[in-house]
Formats: structure tokens, C-alpha cells, sequence
């Protein structure tokens, strides 16, 4: 009964909109007290990324959907526009918006290896809001695409897509 349920999403047209976060995680073995200065010294072992955010949010429910949309933005500096697009399931459409002076959202976290214990993190993006024309652009898309679509997932992780506008036509129209 639960996978019968579960097969009667396919059908579903699900638009996702919310913030692309590449996810890294650096691997270290704890060497100790640096000797000149007051900080704990590691040793880089190895790194993994994934496509988190909302990238991680669409990829979910194409596992469920065969017509997913992710809208969501890139910055202009660093865009990681490859390394997302290989990650991404064969059955999510993009529309990305180049957000101007910014990179793509890294988030960038420090383990010990062992304890897989967080050591520290190191965040690279631009939190303000949209720009004014990025904010259009993702507006009138939203006003072409929005009736196409079943199920709409907002995934607001605070960096500046969903502005009050984008909010405010996400709750009327969706």
C-alpha cells in the first residue's frame, strides 16, 4: 500500500526553489599545540563534496518524481556550476540565476578524522539579498513557470534568494 502511494508521486510536476550549497568536508588528523603559536595544528587526510541545499532537496524527490524544476541561483565568482550539474539526478531541470558579485554558496566544515567531530568551518557567500534585476528575473520566472507545476518545495536557508517579494508571490501563486 505505502510503495503503490509512493508510485503515485511520479506524476507530480515539483518545482524546488531555494539556495544551491555545495557541502565539503575536509578530513584532518589533530596533530596538537602548534609550538609558536596558540593554535591546534592539523593534518589534511582527504575531502568529500556534495550537493547540498536545496540541490540536495530536488535531487531527494526526484527519487519520487520524474519531473522535478530546481530554481535557484550561482554566484558570478566561483560558480561550481559543473561539480553541481554532474551531481544533480538526470531528472531535475535547472534554471539558475548568476548572482553578480558573489560565489555559489560552500559550505566548508573541518573534521577529525577519527571522531568525525567538527573542528571548525569556513563559509563562503554573499548574504545579502537578491539584487534588484536578479529579483525581477526570478519573479517573472516564477510568473511563466508557477502553473506548470503541482507542488512547489521553498527551500529558504537564509542567503538571499527568497526575498519578502519572492515569499509573497510563492504564497499567492503556488
Amino acid at each position: 500500500e505505502i510503495v503503490e502511494h509512493l508510485d503515485s508521486l511520479r506524476s507530480l510536476r515539483v518545482l524546488v526553489i531555494g539556495e544551491a550549497i555545495v557541502d565539503e568536508y575536509v578530513y584532518c588528523d589533530a596533530l596538537g599545540k602548534s609550538s609558536k603559536e596558540p593554535v591546534l595544528v592539523m593534518r589534511y587526510v582527504s575531502k568529500e563534496q556534495f550537493a547540498g541545499g536545496s540541490l540536495a532537496v530536488a535531487n531527494h524527490i526526484a527519487n519520487f518524481s520524474d519531473d522535478v524544476h530546481l530554481l535557484t541561483y550561482l554566484g558570478s565568482d566561483n560558480s561550481h556550476e559543473a561539480f553541481i550539474r554532474s551531481r544533480l539526478r538526470p531528472n531535475v531541470k535547472t534554471t539558475f540565476v548568476t548572482k553578480a558579485g558573489s560565489p555559489t554558496i560552500v559550505k566548508r566544515r573541518f573534521l577529525d578524522r577519527y571522531s568525525s567531530s567538527k573542528l571548525s568551518a569556513v563559509y563562503e557567500f554573499n548574504d545579502e539579498m537578491l539584487a534588484a534585476g536578479e529579483e525581477q528575473q526570478v519573479a517573472a520566472t516564477l510568473k511563466d513557470i508557477l502553473p506548470q507545476y503541482d507542488v512547489v518545495v521553498a527551500s529558504d536557508f537564509g542567503h538571499g534568494l527568497i526575498t519578502p517579494a519572492i515569499a509573497d508571490q510563492l504564497s499567492e501563486h503556488a
